[in-house]
């Protein structure tokens, strides 16, 4: 998978459209798949932010998974550095 290329087509899209929720939202996807779980929940949240009440059952359900990942990631990070 070129995910880079992916994220570059997203980021070139935002530069002109900036209010993009369905780029925001395949940028998120980008992240979550290269386990950028933070950035990943900061595009989903903006991405459903922008869609002002149109958010959808996928675009929900992974700001529940997001957010499940992100806090486990953040205690964690909390252990580790002890």
């Amino acid at each position: 998978n070129d995910f880079d290329g992916a994220r570059k087509v997203f980021q070139d899209l935002l530069v002109r459209q900036p209010a993009n929720a369905e780029a925001i939202y395949g940028l998120g996807s980008v992240d979550r798949y290269q386990g950028r779980w933070i950035d990943a929940l900061a595009n989903y949240r903006a991405a459903i932010a922008l869609s002002a009440g149109t958010t959808t059952w996928a675009m929900a359900q992974h700001i529940a998974t997001m957010s499940g990942r992100v806090g486990k990631a953040r205690i964690s990070a909390r252990t580790e550095s002890g």
